[in-house]
């Protein structure tokens, strides 16, 4: 990825983005106000979200699915803080499941530009030729 495309992709024209840190947002201030306030547990995957979240938005996603991820993601945080437990269990394997395709797909894409992958896998080969 060219300077040029990590800056355009790091502005905040970028509607993904904006939309990231929009919901980000919201569910840092639900864990400060909330969870630290009214000792509720907090929903433990605000923090990995927004690391993923972010490397997710610049591998440049489909708009209308990241953006559906991003807000359903943080629907089920404020989900799991006001229905019951039940409910919070659903709102919890939703949040872990966008989380983990979301990380899939960043792994995706950056394995395609992981230059050191083909030295991994000559490696590898050598290895296995020196084992037979």
């Amino acid at each position: 990825m060219a300077t040029g495309a990590v800056t355009t992709a790091l502005s905040y024209d970028n509607a993904l983005l904006a939309t990231l840190a929009v919901y980000g947002s919201l569910l840092v201030l639900k864990f400060l106000f909330v969870s630290a306030v009214t000792n509720w547990p907090a929903y433990p995957h605000t923090f990995p979200f927004l690391l993923v979240g972010l490397f997710y938005v610049l591998t440049s996603p489909e708009a209308e699915m990241a953006t559906l991820l991003i807000r359903v993601f943080a629907a089920a945080s404020l989900v799991d803080m006001l229905l019951p437990e039940f409910v919070q269990k659903l709102a919890y394997f939703v949040g872990t499941a966008i989380l983990a395709a979301m990380a899939v797909q960043v792994v995706m894409v950056t394995l395609e530009n992981f230059k050191e992958l083909k030295y991994i896998y000559q490696l590898r080969d050598l290895v296995m030729k020196q084992l037979k």
